[in-house]
């Protein structure tokens, strides 16, 4: 359903040595990329390996530098700061990105801009407007190693390669209609539950206040366990001030590797699926929603419980690592966290940030269409709330940004654009909720770059399931929930509950009983 645009690589020797990063950016966009050689017809986009001359083919350009080139080329390592420029994303404006490789700077030739430069003003990277712009990089092209992933090279020596060439590759490659979400970001404490107007170091009602003055939104992760005994007053609170605070899942128990530990999928069922009674239950007595969103304890998961959270009915999980049950990915998966979220047994990885993460890597991850959640604990705020202030100020920053659910922040994890007249998604949640553009008169989801195999297909509103890249006619013009599909649906009411245990009920007391403590030993 998108057609795929065609980039020359000039000289054609140039490829080989970088097969593993060419191959997985033909997986990241509708690009192919071919060797180009004197008298070829024009394809879309050419890139210019090296300080040679650009050829004149009338597409757009990209002129890279030569990594192969001879040692004394590369001059000591440099920060380079992105201009504020309306030609430059404006998630980049103002970026420093340190220690980057460069070779000579740049002459720049009247009327071409200037988009990235060093502290010293020696541009690194400009750009000719016109019909067939040119831009210039003086770095070398990023390099990836066998095993390593796409997302390692966003942050590194040879960043300003890869963000131009990302660049490069939206321009010439991604339909012009394409409709992706702005930023969106949340700030997520593990563990706090609403039994009282507070939970640690945090008092509700002063972070709505503190939440509204510095506009940002916090989601607590409440462990299914603590369902009961909910304050009316804070319940209340977090139903009226639902654009400020919000709830998700955190494991079941919080017992220690809890998502971790099961092996086998019957395993990991029977604890995903008491989660989802447990907060159902919850939902019921307290009328309050509760984001689709696992949160896993201490950020890790087994494939097992992957496989689980994307058989039930959950929207995603949020996890520190892609695949959440070791920190590198495989060799075979080069575009683990490269997208907004990444497919692992028929689950979606939503990728959280440490609360303290900086405004340069920030802007780096939301360049990339990441949604921005940053963690932490109760005890991150055990000084005052200006830590949140801070975080809250780095987002800011990138422009336009909505704060908001974690589920809302799954439910818009998608783009969509209109292809002969068929809305296109490009699916990046479990469920997500799809507004098709004006002029559709039908609707396709297509398949997860990485991960499709562990998925049948999609549904609209709980309809058939449809394959990926079958349309299916819209009856109105209004959203509508699209639900991808595991290769192991379980319904939730068919799997059992488990057996009662003690343990956990007695553990959780005591972590309960120290977190609420813990101001008084401050």
């Amino acid at each position: 359903m998108i057609a795929r645009a065609t980039v020359a690589v000039t000289p054609a020797s140039a490829m080989a040595p970088r097969a593993r990063l060419l191959r997985a950016l033909e997986a990241a966009f509708p690009v192919d990329f071919v060797p180009h050689a004197a008298g070829d017809p024009p394809a879309d986009g050419l890139l210019v390996i090296g300080d040679g001359a650009v050829p004149d083919a009338g597409v757009p350009a990209l002129r890279l530098g030569d990594h192969d080139g001879p040692a004394p080329m590369m001059r000591p390592a440099t920060d380079v700061v992105l201009e504020r420029h309306a030609a430059l994303d404006r998630r980049l404006h103002g970026v420093t990105l340190a220690g980057q490789q460069l070779g000579d700077p740049l002459d720049v030739d009247e009327g071409e801009l200037v988009l990235g430069a060093t502290a010293a003003g020696e541009a690194s990277w400009t750009r000719r407007e016109g019909p067939a712009p040119l831009d210039r990089v003086a770095g070398p092209l990023v390099v990836l190693d066998d095993a390593a992933p796409l997302r390692d090279a966003i942050h590194g020596p040879r960043t300003l390669s890869l963000i131009a060439l990302v660049s490069f590759l939206r321009a010439v490659a991604e339909p012009g209609d394409v409709v992706t979400p702005p930023v969106r970001a949340a700030v997520l404490f593990d563990d706090p539950n609403l039994r009282r107007p507070t939970y640690g170091h945090i008092d509700f009602a002063q972070l709505v206040r503190h939440a509204d003055e510095h506009d940002y939104h916090a989601s607590m992760a409440m462990i299914p366990l603590d369902r009961r005994g909910a304050h009316a007053a804070t319940v209340r609170l977090f139903r009226a001030r639902a654009d400020r605070v919000s709830l998700a899942f955190h494991g079941n128990n919080h017992e220690k590797d809890e998502l971790l530990q099961p092996a086998r999928l019957d395993e990991a069922l029977v604890l995903c699926a008491q989660a989802l009674r447990r907060i159902g239950a919850f939902e019921g007595a307290e009328q309050l929603p509760v984001s689709r969103v696992m949160t896993a304890p201490h950020g890790m998961c087994s494939p097992s419980t992957a496989r689980a959270l994307g058989a039930l009915p959950y929207d995603g999980l949020c996890a520190i690592h892609p695949l959440p049950w070791r920190e590198d990915p495989p060799a075979d998966r080069p575009l683990a966290g490269w997208h907004p979220a990444t497919f692992v047994e028929g689950c979606a990885v939503l990728p959280r940030v440490p609360l303290d993460w900086g405004p340069n890597s920030i802007a780096l991850r939301a360049f990339l269409g990441h949604p921005i959640v940053l963690y932490g604990h109760h005890d991150d705020v055990a000084g005052g709330l200006e830590p949140l202030a801070e975080a809250a100020a780095r987002v800011n920053r990138l422009g336009d940004v909505t704060w908001t659910s974690l589920g809302a922040i799954a439910a818009s994890n998608h783009d969509v654009h209109v292809a002969r007249g068929v809305a296109v998604v490009r699916p990046f949640a479990n469920r997500l909720r799809v507004t098709p553009p004006a002029g559709a008169s039908a609707l396709t989801t297509v398949a997860p770059a990485e991960g499709a195999d562990d998925l049948t297909g999609w549904s609209v509103d709980g309809s058939t399931v449809l394959a990926f890249g079958e349309t299916l006619t819209r009856a109105d013009d209004g959203p509508v929930t699209v639900r991808l599909h595991s290769r192991w649906e379980t319904p939730a009411a068919s799997v059992s509950a488990p057996r009662p245990r003690l343990w956990p009920a007695a553990r959780r007391v005591g972590t309960e009983l120290r977190d609420r403590l813990a101001p008084l030993r401050a």
